[in-house]
């Protein structure tokens, strides 16, 4: 199993997406970072999950209305401030892998032309979505780039899913924590496919789903506490 970090690893003076939380992950050795990419006004990628700014820096103001100028200059809540690509891909050394998740089209552009210009970054990269249309234009202009579906619950007509998700060459699916389950791990392997788990964020990482997703073979874990399951991995490790 690899751990990826969600969102970086938050806390004091480091807010999610920031270069703080990214830096405490680097510090922490996970396998990769999880980061959400939206672009601003003047077409910037930049580090943001939601829309607006309300939720992480008080501020009702819509990313994609402004510049990157304005979005440096709104605090975050817990003392931190917006982070670009740029930034991230400045912080992270190789070979930690980058999980660069698309909010929206604008946002994949930028992808495209940033990961074009490095044949390193895009071995490192895996672009995820939740929208269908995101990672299709992605697996026609980044065919050398892992791709990743993100869903929010388990699909009714699998084997459909599945005929799309090989349409497209995609690298694996992901789906949140709890709806994970050996036989569904399985599944999803036997079509070459790989098992991504996400934590609810803002959940608190528990060892009990730690053991449960390293025992059903998941491959790939996105933490809120990548502690918690480094812990669990190495006491495994030495039990073999």
């Amino acid at each position: 199993m690899q751990i990826f970090a969600h969102r970086g690893v938050i806390g004091r003076n480091a807010d999610e997406n920031s270069i703080e939380a990214v830096r405490r992950a680097v510090a922490m050795g996970v396998d990769g970072i999880e980061v959400d990419i939206r672009c601003s006004r003047d077409d910037e990628a930049v580090l943001v999950h939601d829309p607006d700014l309300r939720r992480i820096a008080g501020d009702i103001r819509q990313v994609a209305d402004l510049s990157v100028k304005e979005l440096l200059d709104v605090p975050l809540r817990h003392g931190s401030r917006v982070a670009t690509l740029d930034d991230l891909t400045a912080n992270v050394p190789a070979p930690i892998a980058l999980d660069l998740e698309v909010k929206d089209k604008d946002a994949l552009d930028l992808m495209i032309r940033k990961l074009k210009t490095s044949t390193g970054l895009r071995d490192r990269t895996i672009l995820s979505s939740f929208s269908q249309d995101v990672i299709e234009l992605a697996s026609h202009d980044l065919p050398d780039v892992r791709r990743l579906i993100l869903m929010r619950a388990w699909p009714v007509r699998f084997r459909f899913f599945i005929e799309w998700v090989n349409l497209h060459g995609l690298y694996g699916v992901g789906f949140l924590s709890r709806f994970w389950t050996s036989k569904r791990v399985d599944r999803i392997h036997a079509h070459g496919l790989k098992a991504v788990a996400w934590e609810q964020f803002g959940t608190r990482s528990a060892r009990g789903r730690a053991h449960r997703l390293l025992a059903a073979g998941i491959d790939i874990i996105i933490a809120n506490q990548p502690a918690v399951y480094q812990r669990i991995r190495s006491e495994e490790q030495q039990l073999r």
